[in-house]
Protein backbone atom coordinates (compact mmCIF):
# COMPACT_ATOMS: atom_id res chain seq x y z
CA UNK A 1 0.00 0.00 0.00
CA UNK A 2 1.34 3.41 -0.84
CA UNK A 3 1.63 6.43 1.44
CA UNK A 4 -1.46 8.08 -0.04
CA UNK A 5 -3.73 5.14 0.83
CA UNK A 6 -2.25 4.75 4.32
CA UNK A 7 -2.95 8.42 5.06
CA UNK A 8 -6.38 8.22 3.41
CA UNK A 9 -7.32 5.28 5.67
CA UNK A 10 -5.94 7.07 8.72
CA UNK A 11 -7.79 10.31 8.07
CA UNK A 12 -11.02 8.37 7.45
CA UNK A 13 -11.08 7.62 11.20
CA UNK A 14 -11.63 11.37 11.68
CA UNK A 15 -14.14 11.69 8.81
CA UNK A 16 -11.60 13.62 6.76
CA UNK A 17 -11.50 12.83 3.06
CA UNK A 18 -8.12 12.80 1.38
CA UNK A 19 -7.93 13.33 -2.36
CA UNK A 20 -4.89 12.76 -4.52
CA UNK A 21 -4.79 16.47 -5.32
CA UNK A 22 -4.83 17.35 -1.62
CA UNK A 23 -2.17 14.75 -0.94
CA UNK A 24 0.10 16.13 -3.66
CA UNK A 25 -0.22 19.68 -2.33
CA UNK A 26 0.31 18.52 1.28
CA UNK A 27 -0.67 21.95 2.53
CA UNK A 28 -3.20 20.59 5.04
CA UNK A 29 -1.78 20.40 8.57
CA UNK A 30 -3.38 16.98 9.16
CA UNK A 31 -1.58 15.53 6.15
CA UNK A 32 1.70 17.03 7.36
CA UNK A 33 1.19 15.57 10.84
CA UNK A 34 0.39 12.13 9.40
CA UNK A 35 3.41 12.16 7.09
CA UNK A 36 5.63 13.23 9.97
CA UNK A 37 4.40 10.40 12.25
CA UNK A 38 4.13 7.65 9.61
CA UNK A 39 7.52 6.05 10.34
CA UNK A 40 6.65 5.91 14.04
CA UNK A 41 3.45 4.01 13.21
CA UNK A 42 5.28 1.60 10.90
CA UNK A 43 7.87 0.90 13.60
CA UNK A 44 5.14 0.33 16.18
CA UNK A 45 3.49 -2.32 14.00
CA UNK A 46 6.83 -3.92 13.09
CA UNK A 47 7.68 -4.33 16.76
CA UNK A 48 4.22 -5.63 17.69
CA UNK A 49 5.12 -9.22 16.75
CA UNK A 50 7.69 -11.36 14.90
CA UNK A 51 5.70 -11.14 11.69
CA UNK A 52 6.77 -14.04 9.45
CA UNK A 53 6.39 -11.91 6.33
CA UNK A 54 8.96 -9.42 7.71
CA UNK A 55 11.55 -12.05 8.69
CA UNK A 56 14.31 -12.60 6.16
CA UNK A 57 17.86 -13.90 5.92
CA UNK A 58 20.16 -11.18 7.17
CA UNK A 59 23.31 -10.13 5.43
CA UNK A 60 26.09 -10.53 7.98
CA UNK A 61 29.77 -9.82 7.56
CA UNK A 62 32.76 -11.39 9.22
CA UNK A 63 34.45 -8.69 11.28
CA UNK A 64 38.12 -9.36 11.99
CA UNK A 65 38.59 -6.11 13.91
CA UNK A 66 36.67 -7.31 17.00
CA UNK A 67 39.21 -8.08 19.73
CA UNK A 68 37.06 -9.28 22.62
CA UNK A 69 35.19 -12.36 21.32
CA UNK A 70 34.37 -13.89 24.74
CA UNK A 71 35.99 -17.23 23.89
CA UNK A 72 34.51 -17.50 20.39
CA UNK A 73 36.66 -17.65 17.27
CA UNK A 74 34.78 -15.26 14.97
CA UNK A 75 32.51 -12.22 15.12
CA UNK A 76 29.80 -11.48 12.55
CA UNK A 77 28.46 -7.93 12.23
CA UNK A 78 24.68 -7.65 12.07
CA UNK A 79 23.05 -5.03 9.83
CA UNK A 80 22.73 -1.59 11.43
CA UNK A 81 19.00 -1.50 10.71
CA UNK A 82 18.17 -4.73 12.55
CA UNK A 83 15.04 -4.56 14.70
CA UNK A 84 14.76 -8.17 15.80
CA UNK A 85 17.00 -11.21 15.66
CA UNK A 86 14.84 -14.26 15.06
CA UNK A 87 16.98 -17.34 14.39
CA UNK A 88 20.68 -18.10 14.35
CA UNK A 89 21.37 -21.48 12.77
CA UNK A 90 24.20 -22.52 15.08
CA UNK A 91 24.57 -24.78 18.09
CA UNK A 92 26.87 -22.40 19.90
CA UNK A 93 26.73 -18.63 19.57
CA UNK A 94 26.29 -15.49 21.60
CA UNK A 95 24.90 -12.10 20.70
CA UNK A 96 27.01 -9.18 21.85
CA UNK A 97 25.52 -5.87 20.81
CA UNK A 98 25.44 -5.71 17.04
CA UNK A 99 27.54 -8.87 16.67
CA UNK A 100 27.02 -12.61 16.65
CA UNK A 101 29.98 -14.40 18.20
CA UNK A 102 30.44 -17.99 17.08
CA UNK A 103 32.88 -20.79 16.32
CA UNK A 104 31.20 -21.45 12.95
CA UNK A 105 33.06 -20.47 9.79
CA UNK A 106 29.76 -19.57 8.12
CA UNK A 107 26.45 -18.66 9.66
CA UNK A 108 22.84 -18.25 8.55
CA UNK A 109 20.91 -15.62 10.50
CA UNK A 110 17.26 -14.57 10.16
CA UNK A 111 15.66 -11.46 11.53
CA UNK A 112 13.69 -8.30 10.92
CA UNK A 113 15.17 -5.04 9.70
CA UNK A 114 13.62 -1.61 9.36
CA UNK A 115 13.18 -2.26 5.62
CA UNK A 116 9.72 -3.49 4.61
CA UNK A 117 9.58 -6.13 1.86
CA UNK A 118 7.33 -5.29 -1.08
CA UNK A 119 4.82 -8.12 -0.72
CA UNK A 120 3.55 -7.67 2.82
CA UNK A 121 -0.16 -8.37 3.36
CA UNK A 122 -2.54 -5.44 3.01
CA UNK A 123 -3.66 -6.14 6.60
CA UNK A 124 -0.23 -4.96 7.75
CA UNK A 125 -0.76 -1.57 6.11
CA UNK A 126 -4.30 -1.38 7.51
CA UNK A 127 -2.81 -1.90 10.97
CA UNK A 128 -0.25 0.84 10.24
CA UNK A 129 -3.14 3.19 9.33
CA UNK A 130 -4.85 2.39 12.62
CA UNK A 131 -1.62 2.85 14.60
CA UNK A 132 -1.08 6.18 12.86
CA UNK A 133 -4.61 7.26 13.83
CA UNK A 134 -3.82 6.49 17.48
CA UNK A 135 -0.59 8.46 17.30
CA UNK A 136 -1.99 11.56 15.58
CA UNK A 137 -5.44 11.77 17.19
CA UNK A 138 -4.30 13.76 20.25
CA UNK A 139 -2.84 16.39 17.90
CA UNK A 140 -5.59 16.44 15.28
CA UNK A 141 -8.61 16.10 17.59
CA UNK A 142 -7.42 16.54 21.19
CA UNK A 143 -10.86 16.46 22.82
CA UNK A 144 -11.92 13.13 21.30
CA UNK A 145 -11.01 10.63 24.05
CA UNK A 146 -13.98 8.40 23.18
CA UNK A 147 -12.81 8.16 19.58
CA UNK A 148 -9.31 7.33 20.80
CA UNK A 149 -10.72 4.45 22.87
CA UNK A 150 -12.57 3.11 19.82
CA UNK A 151 -9.49 3.32 17.61
CA UNK A 152 -7.38 1.56 20.25
CA UNK A 153 -9.99 -1.23 20.38
CA UNK A 154 -9.87 -1.46 16.59
CA UNK A 155 -6.07 -1.68 16.69
CA UNK A 156 -6.15 -4.44 19.31
CA UNK A 157 -8.70 -6.42 17.32
CA UNK A 158 -6.76 -6.05 14.05
CA UNK A 159 -3.47 -6.87 15.72
CA UNK A 160 -4.76 -10.01 17.45
CA UNK A 161 -6.43 -11.23 14.25
CA UNK A 162 -3.20 -10.74 12.31
CA UNK A 163 -1.09 -12.48 14.95
CA UNK A 164 -3.50 -15.42 15.01
CA UNK A 165 -3.47 -15.68 11.20
CA UNK A 166 0.32 -15.40 11.03
CA UNK A 167 0.78 -18.14 13.62
CA UNK A 168 -1.80 -20.39 11.97
CA UNK A 169 -0.29 -19.94 8.50
CA UNK A 170 3.20 -20.71 9.72
CA UNK A 171 2.18 -23.77 11.71
CA UNK A 172 0.56 -25.13 8.53
CA UNK A 173 3.74 -24.50 6.56
CA UNK A 174 5.96 -25.89 9.31
CA UNK A 175 7.98 -22.68 9.47
CA UNK A 176 9.65 -22.20 12.79
CA UNK A 177 11.71 -19.06 12.52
Amino acid sequence: MDEFNILKNTLAFFNFELTEAGFEQASDKNIKICKFKLQQAIRRVQEEFSWSFLLMPLSIELDTTVNHKMGYQVAYKLPNNILRLSTVFSDDYRRAGNYILSNDSSLEVWGMTSEIPENVPSDFWDLVSTALAIIVLPTIMPSESNLLSLIIQQYQWQSQAMIKADLKNNLKKGNLY
